[in-house]
């Protein structure tokens, strides 16, 4: 069996996790190779051989940006080809692995040329929504028609043009859809675009020897936090990023601090973007900037008694099974995918509630320790890469017989 994975970026939750199931699969002795957008378009032929098309994009992505705002976080038209799928049709691949594909590397119109069974593993809601990342409004459902456009929203509706662009260009377009989380598999099977396909729930991998529990007490001293002070952790790999919910967890903590004195408690926070948090904070903030390599970042939860994390809308963050592999308690909202990774109902928050966060940190402080086994095994039956592997095995044999099944049929 041999199966190419297609990813823009290296870096990112998508990318991180496509690495993960590639390496996965290959450990179950699938033939695996991985692409990323770069190493077929160099940043200079995307600059200099495409300059119209990008100034279009570009023209658009500002438009989007005024307009369409309401219950949307981010927005790709991926419109335009900036590669040939010639070669992936002649290659002797058996299945192709579509991951996150937007930013310049593969075009709607594409993605409907591809002649191989293709497995499409949702890092976000994009393929079966408008031009949207992730978004509130059920338009993917209903259809993206006038009366269901958001009042808020004005302008052109890029959205609704994406929608229809997908719904003409994929009438024939059928891949084997695999979702980390039940909430957004759900949502596919609830769509108008994909209503009718198939849909596995597969938890992404995570190498539980590199992120596994260690010393506490080291890991603080390391990081330069006080071993005697309980250690809350928030991370992202952009923590300037609406969707994170950097800022409900500041406004939780002049709440929590009503119940816990600053001497008690220090904050831990890494990934790019801003590193003043906020100059007003009740507690001690150390920032450790954006922590590229596993076992650092297997470190730095380490040294965390707590994970908090606040975001308003998530599919399967890996910060999550990550810090959960390493012992460390999660808590967050009661939202999007989150309480499919939060064992505990006690830890999670009511959305979008900074008091309500507050009163599950402290929940989360008093009974970390017990948390902490529990955190653990959920990686552990949750996110083994053999246990994936296998599982992503049997996806792509399916996805096989279904192909070849429609191939004979004509």
């Amino acid at each position: 069996m041999k199966v190419l994975h297609l990813c823009t970026f290296r870096t990112g939750g998508a990318g991180i996790a496509a690495k993960r199931i590639h390496n996965a699969v290959k450990s179950v002795g699938v033939e695996s190779s991985l692409v990323y957008r770069d190493d077929i378009i160099s940043p200079l032929q995307r600059i200099f051989f495409h300059p119209f098309l990008r100034l279009f994009r570009k023209t658009i992505d500002i438009c989007c940006e005024s307009f369409q705002h309401h219950g949307c976080y981010g927005h790709s038209e991926s419109l335009f080809p900036f590669i040939s799928v010639h070669a992936i049709n002649s290659s002797d691949v058996d299945v192709v692995h579509l991951h996150w594909i937007n930013g310049d590397f593969l075009s709607i119109g594409q993605l409907a040329s591809i002649r191989k069974p293709v497995v499409w593993t949702l890092h976000d809601n994009w393929a079966y929504c408008g031009n949207e990342f992730y978004t509130e409004h059920i338009r993917f459902r209903d259809g993206y028609t006038a009366a269901t456009r958001p009042k808020q929203e004005k302008g052109p509706d890029f959205a609704r043009f994406i929608w229809n662009y997908k719904k003409r260009k994929w009438k024939n377009f059928h891949p084997f859809f695999v979702s980390p989380s039940q909430w957004n598999a759900n949502r596919l099977t609830e769509s108008l675009l994909f209503h009718d396909s198939p849909c596995a729930v597969i938890r992404n991998p995570l190498d539980l020897q590199i992120f596994s529990p260690g010393n506490k007490i080291i890991a603080k001293k390391n990081f330069g936090l006080d071993p005697s002070r309980l250690t809350l952790l928030f991370g992202a790999d952009d923590i300037n990023n609406d969707r994170k919910g950097l800022d409900l967890f500041l406004n939780a903590l002049a709440f929590l601090a009503k119940a816990v004195p600053a001497e008690r408690i220090q904050l831990f926070c890494f990934g790019s973007g801003k590193t003043e948090i906020s100059p007003n904070l009740p507690y001690q903030v150390i920032h450790a900037g954006f922590i590229k390599e596993d076992a650092q970042k297997a470190a730095l939860y380490r040294a965390a008694d707590v994970f908090v994390c606040p975001s308003r809308m998530d599919n399967y963050p890996n910060v999550c099974i990550e810090a959960m592999a390493c012992g460390v308690p999660v808590t967050a909202f009661r939202t999007a995918g989150l309480p499919e990774i939060v064992f505990d109902p006690e830890l999670l928050a009511e959305p979008f509630s900074p008091e309500s966060l507050a009163q599950t940190i402290l929940y989360t402080l008093k009974h970390h320790m017990a948390l902490s086994n529990q955190a653990r095994l959920y990686a552990e039956e949750n996110c083994d890469p053999l246990l994936c592997g296998q599982q992503y095995l049997r996806v792509y044999e399916q996805s096989l017989n279904i192909f070849n099944a429609k191939i004979s049929a004509c």
